[in-house]
């Protein structure tokens, strides 16, 4: 009864300009698309696409190659020459609500200036369960801000972690005030209600409602360096397909900034169960996989997750608590491809179910309007706190002194590796209702297995299921902590080229004699390979090794190469693009 009671509560409270001179201007233009080589022709011309609908694909492209489209023949019009009349999408409709009965103002667009002040209000009034957090910065040394909920910020809890982002796309202001709307109403309301209480005391949510600050002041949808920040994340990232995607994965400081909360061995790693990614232009829910993997799943074809069962459940539940006239669900390929974008990559490399929620039609709609796109999300983004508490969760330790262990986690018959938390160990396997076999592995643990173990409907609690795993007789390390990256010191290493697309060297101050291990990690500290140490030789004082990566089948992306000197533990972090 808990998400009735919960959705009840919410659903009351509801309803009781650029100035360089070598700028580059976007039109917006509305393309005749046949069919998924359309698509792929008018990439490589240089669009970006935006949304397809009714065989009408809406793209962006630089002003001055427009004339590119005609030429090959396909029919198009114009919407805007210059996408920043943002004012100009639609006009104001007097009978929409303006104001709102809670503390934040929302008769505005938040600017970056106004939105680092209600933030700072919301911490102000809320200080013993909010933490603001500068995660990064953007290109324009705009500080990009992520706010912290949960009732113990200053603690690691064993408790599921939920990620909502805004303004991937500078030209969607609407982006920004659902998340941060939410935010406020969760804190308004948490000491004097005990459902959303709940909320706060059992979950740890992040808010990052503007993560393009740059894009919001020039009011295009690219950042300062005329990248498409959700083209931009190494999970099949394809320079082929996004003519915006950057010159590599995680080339841009905003991108940078999501992954520095939500990988290991950043500052503030976290392993999130759920996300929200916010954008607008149209009124749906989109699922993973975006990308299109032809031949078997070209574009326009429905291409799923291994977790396809519960990430349609969810979105399928979304779609009907939220009371946005028409709104939709789709996966995102079906819809259009998109490579190298937030929700492939947080379930892809991250073990996180992340959802893009397209929040109206029009880019930005009036300020007049912000409180009815925010009323009509908000019970949804509700139940994307609660579902993070379905299926089976718990802990994973040693057996014999109960620390935290970092660990894969699966699930038999759903291809698919989930994470646990390196810092508490604690995981949260998000699962449709039926009987499962569960198993926790890691380096130098002997794996266990618990069988026919019974998960509820979505709407239920967690079933738990902790795992104290013993050593095996081996202990040679294939796992390492985000913990012990950041302690180990980066000590005379050089690798080169970097980025590299193949052949790698590796240079070590020291001896050959006290080199124990070369290791190459990926982001979550997990061994990818070990290499031969025995290929490595002295000159002078340094050792060289050489490494071939061209037969290694990882996804482009940062990587880190491990070295074990004398039992001393050093790192560097390498890009690999192939």
């Amino acid at each position: 009864m808990r998400i009735f009671h919960v959705l009840l509560v919410v659903s009351l409270l509801i309803f009781g300009s650029l100035s360089s001179g070598d700028e580059i201007v976007f039109s917006v233009l509305n393309v005749k698309v046949n069919n998924a080589d359309d698509m792929s022709t008018l990439r490589h011309l240089g669009c970006d696409i935006d949304i397809v609908k009714d065989g009408w694909a809406r793209v962006y492209i630089a002003r001055d190659d427009i004339y590119k489209i005609g030429r090959t023949g396909f029919t198009y019009y114009v919407l805007y020459e210059d996408s920043r009349d943002i004012s100009n999408w639609v006009k104001v409709d007097p009978d929409h609500e303006k104001r709102d009965p809670y503390n934040l103002d929302f008769t505005s667009y938040h600017s970056p200036e106004s939105l680092y002040d209600a933030l700072v209000e919301l911490n102000t009034n809320y200080p013993d369960v909010t933490r603001l957090y500068q995660i990064g910065t953007s290109v324009e040394d705009r500080p990009i801000w992520a706010l912290k909920i949960t009732d113990n910020p200053d603690v690691e809890e064993d408790e599921p972690e939920i990620r909502f982002i805004g303004l991937h796309h500078g030209d969607e202001k609407i982006s920004v005030e659902v998340p941060l709307y939410f935010a406020s109403i969760l804190l308004d309301t948490y000491k004097h209600i005990s459902e959303t209480r709940e909320l706060v005391e059992e979950r740890e949510i992040w808010v990052v409602p503007m993560m393009n600050p740059d894009g919001w002041v020039r009011n295009t949808r690219y950042n300062a360096n005329y990248v498409d920040l959700n083209r931009n994340y190494s999970y099949m990232w394809n320079p082929d397909e996004e003519p915006h995607c950057g010159e590599y994965p995680f080339s841009e400081p905003e991108t940078c900034a999501i992954r520095n909360i939500s990988a290991n061995g950043y500052d503030y790693p976290n392993t999130f169960a759920l996300g929200i990614t916010c954008h607008s232009g149209a009124q749906c829910i989109n699922t993973p996989w975006n990308y299109a993997d032809p031949p078997e799943y070209p574009e326009y074809s429905y291409h799923p997750t291994p977790d396809d069962e519960v990430v349609m459940e969810i979105a399928n539940r979304f779609a009907e608590i939220n009371t946005t006239p028409g709104f939709w669900v789709t996966n995102g390929c079906e819809w259009y491809a998109t490579w190298g974008d937030c929700n492939d990559w947080s379930y892809g490399e991250r073990s996180c179910i992340d959802y893009t929620l397209e929040i109206s039609d029009v880019k930005t709609p009036p300020e007049n309007q912000i409180i009815t796109y925010c009323k009509y999300n908000l019970t949804s983004l509700f139940f994307i706190c609660i579902a993070s508490d379905c299926g089976i969760r718990g802990r994973v330790t040693d057996a014999d002194t109960g620390e935290p262990i970092p660990a894969n986690i699966e699930v038999a018959g759903i291809d698919w590796t989930w994470y646990n938390d390196p810092l508490y160990g604690d995981y949260h396997r998000i699962l449709s209702e039926g009987y499962y076999d569960i198993t926790a592995s890691a380096s130098g643990y002997i794996p266990q297995t618990v069988y026919d173990v019974y998960v509820d409907d979505l709407y239920a609690p967690a079933e738990r299921v902790d795992f104290q795993l013993e050593k095996s007789v081996s202990t040679s390390k294939a796992i390492i902590t985000s913990n012990e990256i950041k302690s180990s010191v980066e000590c005379s290493l050089q690798c080169y080229p970097n980025p590299t697309s193949g052949y790698l060297n590796i240079g070590i101050n020291g001896k050959l004699d006290n080199l124990k291990s070369i290791a190459i990690l990926d982001i979550s500290g997990r061994v990818v390979r070990s290499i031969d140490i025995s290929s490595g030789y002295a000159e002078g004082n340094k050792i060289l090794v050489g490494v071939d990566l061209s037969d290694l089948k990882i996804d482009d992306g940062v990587y880190i190469i491990c070295i074990d000197m004398n039992n001393k533990t050093s790192y560097k972090k390498i890009i690999y693009t192939r």
